[in-house]
């Protein structure tokens, strides 16, 4: 019976410090992501504006072709008025 006991304990020992050190492992690998990540960020927070940019000119180019769809008969599905 103490032999069974003591294989137990070893067991249970092996089974968490193997478990430890997988987590460690992993905290580590997320640390190092989430540095990857901010920098990922702060690129895009700097080129935030020219995708804005981007974005309210292609508001603006389809508001343009709408109206000049307009003069020439047009409507907004593209077919004859």
């Amino acid at each position: 019976m103490d032999t069974i006991i003591a294989v137990c304990v070893i067991v249970t020992t092996a089974a968490i410090t193997t478990g430890t050190v997988f987590f460690i492992l992993t905290m580590v690998q997320v640390r190092k992501t989430a540095k990857e990540f901010e920098g990922v960020g702060e690129l895009i927070n700097m080129a935030a504006p020219f995708v804005n940019l981007i974005f309210l000119g292609k508001g603006l180019v389809a508001k343009l072709v709408k109206k000049i769809g307009v003069f020439f008969g047009k409507n907004a599905k593209g077919g004859k008025k």
